[in-house]
């Protein structure tokens, strides 16, 4: 059995996410249906991260074990690609150790939020980035995501549902800017809580509006209490950029 990493991109408009479920389409399930078809046999594929309904990306990782001795390495994504929808697409694949897990190997995962400022609703954008209707100062966001760094309990930008033993994450890195016309919002770290990243990008938006001190933030991260939070940002604006290791 060969331990094959592939790096893929989709599209999560029209998906229940990536986990498979016993109703609604996944991005785990399209990929396992292919393998079977493929392989005639039963495939159970690993991600490095569980992407929520809606949300995108252009570099999750996945590994899975099959033989597929008749498929050189490199012809692995071409094959892949002729069978999967046309949403979902693989952009790599190499082979790694047996032990290799793309979720537990994993050191860090990168995300970018994408937003743009428009008065109207723009229909090339709206699947993959937030309409905000004011200009924020990016000034002051900055300020407030300087307050997400270093391993800190982030209960109050946690969810609900969060099954999580420990609300400890342990965060590198968070920053707005610019990227053309669209204001970006990249955080990582070396995981993260289920839907934390939109958590903290809603807040952090309907904070600015309403001119909050960016000292808010670090107080209501000390207090551990979801009620706290501010607005939850929309999925579709989420992609899950890279994923890193060792």
């Amino acid at each position: 059995m060969r331990n094959i990493m592939c790096v893929i991109a989709y599209d999560g408009t029209d998906f229940w996410g990536w986990q498979v479920q016993d109703e609604g389409r996944t991005v785990q399930g399209e990929i396992e249906k292919v393998l079977k078809t493929m392989t005639g046999e039963n495939i159970r594929v690993t991600a490095a991260g569980r992407t929520d309904t809606g949300v995108h990306s252009t570099g999750q990782v996945i590994n899975f074990s099959a033989s597929m001795d008749n498929i050189p390495l490199d012809k692995i994504p071409l094959a892949l690609n002729y069978y999967l929808p046309h949403d979902v697409r693989v952009l790599e694949a190499r082979e790694v150790d047996c032990d290799f897990s793309s979720r537990f190997s994993a050191t860090a995962r990168l995300y970018r939020y994408y937003m743009y400022e428009s008065p109207c609703s723009l229909p090339h954008l709206n699947r993959y980035a937030w309409r905000l209707i004011h200009h924020p100062d990016i000034r002051r966001l900055n300020k407030m995501a300087s307050f997400f760094r270093g391993e800190r309990d982030y209960t109050t930008f946690s969810n609900a549902k969060d099954a999580s033993l420990s609300k400890k994450r342990n965060i590198h890195s968070a920053v707005f800017y610019y990227q053309n016309s669209q204001l970006v919002f990249e955080i990582k770290a070396d995981s993260f809580l289920y839907r934390m990243v939109r958590s903290i990008v809603g807040s952090l938006i309907e904070f600015e509006k309403k001119a909050y001190d960016p000292y808010h933030i670090d107080e209501i991260i000390k207090k551990e209490k979801r009620e706290l939070a501010g607005t939850t940002a929309p999925a579709h604006g989420l992609f899950l950029e890279k994923v890193f290791y060792d």
